[in-house]
């Protein structure tokens, strides 16, 4: 199966806030093993904005550290799975660890 993983990148690490991400690295999953890795830049920061650009790209799940309660709704509305709290730092840690069952979630990191 073919998932599309997408993890919001600030300074090379998983930022801690969703929506003001400078990048996106969207990881193509098939068969368990990462085939493609696109390293993306998002549209400016509107509501709404973001996630239904990553919808126009096809991503299934999310991995973040915070996120807006409002940007989960709408990603969750579009069937992207959401991922909060994640505990890993670099993006290519969390992907491995979510493509292993072992992706550790914890608290949103976002306040609103």
């Amino acid at each position: 199966m073919k998932k599309r993983v997408a993890i919001p990148i600030e300074g090379g690490v998983i930022s801690s806030h969703f929506g003001h991400s400078k990048l996106f690295n969207i990881y193509t999953i098939e068969n368990s093993l990462i085939s493609k890795t696109d390293v993306l830049t998002p549209p400016p920061h509107e509501p709404g904005s973001v996630p239904r650009w990553l919808k126009s790209l096809n991503v299934d799940i999310v991995i973040a550290k915070g996120i807006g309660h409002k940007a989960i709704e709408i990603l969750n509305n579009q069937g992207i799975e959401v991922n909060i709290g994640v505990n890993s730092n670099l993006p290519d840690d969390a992907i491995d660890e979510w493509i292993h069952g072992a992706l550790k979630t914890g608290e949103n990191l976002c306040d609103h």
